[in-house]
């Protein structure tokens, strides 16, 4: 009973609950991920075992789950499997939920800016089920799509559940996508980053960074419990830079990232809106994208799936500099056809597979023709990774920190930096992602934003005679087990709380749900629960007002007459209704 009323005393205060919330959805995605990796490695095993087929090659950190030997596969199936996985991906997705088309990251950023932090509780399953379809039967695509969708979907669920603001929504909402993330990938850090860096082009989503960093995290504990801690890529050497010389290579592969990436970004949209224009049945078109995968792969079979396994392989220094060049290109095609034309996947796994052949073309290329300068050609894989994500999501931070994540390559910082903000800088005006806005100013999530300038033209005295009077304020020495009571009573959506003479908390609504089940202790009072309330004076703008309920996290703040009169209480409401009249 004590831990009872331990917890719920904790729960009571506002960042707490945040905080348990953020680790909440962190193990909820974490196990998500963890079902749809095992899943998706067990589709595998069917579609070879069963069907016949090739048994892909897997990176040293991903084992395959099964022991099965390879059959032969005719060419025809090869040609066809991939037209069956989307139609299959095509009739679910049609059927139960269209909006888990394409790339889950896109859905997502748009459930961000525009639907209040909204996502169906049926998509992310919906989409995890169409992405195995893709993916185990060689459609070219990324496995990050549905994780993003099943860890945002969870923070949104979790919001509606304990009916959290709009603003706490979306905070949640991309915490769950940086658990997807950082789990699938295992990449914490890079997976949180990458969550509040991606939504905008040139801005970042500052204030969710820590749930997304604490469920991040969280996910990522509970992924690497089920398939260990090793990093995903195993690296021959280890690399580093140490000479100065090899900037103007780097610089090379950033021009050429760029130009691929803006490549990438053409085609994807020109194949994605020659499939919408198509007039035949909406879930054969992913069945003829697949079909157009298959023949590519005919002729380039590394194109086929997620294609890690052969990113590993190049790393080994298995493949030519043209072949990788050529593998690149092929992606280009392969996955605009996969995921253009309505199959489900991610785009980011494809992004870094593009990047990283890319990358080692030049990187090979560089070490035969200078190879006092280039002598690690290897680390132009990883490069290229980061510097092609960078580029076409204008998301450089979280692209390098997750492909240092992924690899181990830590001493590779300084040309990661290098590449991926040359990349961004020819790519600004280009992204993969339709619903991705240019800064927090354009987000309808931050109107509050844009009347900045407005508020600080306009002072609590202008409002004065809207204000309510402040009600009669409950002791300091309240027992928390009257505060229920006192919420009956109240007029208000919230209660003052008095220390000796003055006002110095308040309890608001919000926070009953903290308080109102503890009743049987004579320990906790009113003052322990209550957060300081803002005080200021008529003169104050209300910009400073709102400046500082946000850094007290309150909604209410308590003007101090000039004058012998009761102070009054004026809320975020009120300080939104005046900018809106004043524009």
């Amino acid at each position: 009973m004590r831990l009872l009323r331990l917890i719920k005393y904790f729960t009571s205060n506002r960042l707490t609950r945040r905080v348990i919330e953020s680790v909440a959805i962190g193990i909820l995605a974490g196990c998500l991920a963890a079902l749809f990796f095992y899943c998706l490695k067990a589709a595998d095993t069917f579609v070879i075992y069963l069907v016949g087929g090739t048994l892909s090659p897997s990176p040293l950190g991903e084992p395959p789950l099964f022991n099965v030997i390879s059959k032969p596969q005719s060419l025809w199936l090869k040609i066809l499997l991939p037209a069956f996985g989307g139609l299959a991906s095509g009739f679910l997705v049609y059927l139960f939920a269209p909006e888990a088309e394409g790339h889950g990251t896109d859905a997502m950023i748009k459930a961000f800016h525009q639907e209040d932090g909204n996502i169906r509780s049926r998509v992310p399953i919906i989409k995890g089920l169409a992405t195995i379809f893709i993916l185990a039967t060689g459609g070219s695509a990324g496995r990050e799509g549905p994780i993003i969708q099943m860890g945002a979907g969870v923070g949104s669920l979790i919001a509606r559940i304990l009916r959290l603001s709009v603003r706490i929504k979306r905070q949640l909402l991309l915490a769950g996508a940086a658990a997807g993330i950082g789990a699938i990938f295992k990449a914490p850090l890079g997976g949180a980053i990458t969550a509040i860096e991606i939504i905008y082009k040139e801005d970042f989503e500052a204030e969710a960074l820590i749930p997304s960093v604490i469920s991040s995290v969280s996910s990522y504990a509970v992924f690497s419990a089920f398939f260990g801690h090793a990093t995903i890529f195993g690296l021959p050497i280890t690399p580093s830079f140490y000479d100065l010389r090899e900037f103007a290579f780097y610089l090379l592969l950033s021009i050429a990232s760029a130009l691929a990436g803006i490549l990438f970004i053409r085609v994807f949209k020109r194949t994605r809106r020659i499939f919408h224009q198509l007039p035949i049945y909406p879930p054969l078109k992913p069945a003829l994208g697949g079909l157009l995968v298959g023949l590519l792969g005919i002729f380039v079979p590394q194109i086929l799936g997620t294609g890690w396994g052969e990113i590993q392989i190049a790393l080994m220094g298995k493949y030519g500099a043209l072949l990788l060049v050529t593998i690149a290109l092929a992606k280009i095609l392969a996955t605009s056809f996969t995921v253009g034309s309505g199959g489900s996947g991610g785009i980011f796994g494809p992004s870094l597979f593009i990047g990283g052949m890319l990358g080692g073309g030049i990187g090979l290329f560089g070490h035969h023709y200078f190879p006092a300068i280039v002598q690690q050609p290897e680390a132009y894989i990883l490069v290229g990774m980061a510097s092609f994500f960078a580029g076409i999501a204008n998301a450089p931070i979280g692209a390098l920190v997750m492909v240092m994540e992924m690899t181990g390559a830590y001493g590779l910082v300084a040309p990661f930096m290098l590449v991926s903000i040359f990349a961004i800088l020819f790519t600004q005006k280009w992204s993969i992602y339709d619903s991705q806005l240019r800064s927090r100013f354009d987000s309808p999530s931050h109107r509050e934003d844009l009347v900045r300038d407005i508020l600080s033209e306009i002072t609590t005295a202008q409002l004065w005679n809207e204000l309510q009077v402040a009600p009669e304020p409950i002791p300091a020495s309240t027992l928390i087990k009257d505060i229920p009571t006192a919420f009956r009573k109240s007029t208000v959506p919230y209660l003052l709380v008095k220390k000796s003479s003055d006002i110095d908390g308040i309890i608001e609504s919000d926070d009953y749900v903290g308080v109102a089940g503890i009743e049987e202790t004579n320990v906790i009072l009113a003052t322990d629960v209550a957060s300081p309330i803002p005080q200021v004076k008529q003169s104050d703008s209300l910009r400073s007002v709102l400046r500082a309920m946000m850094i007290r996290g309150v909604n209410h703040a308590l003007v101090i007459s000039s004058a012998e009169e009761k102070p009054r209480i004026i809320t975020s409401e009120q300080i939104e209704s005046a900018a809106e009249r004043h524009r």
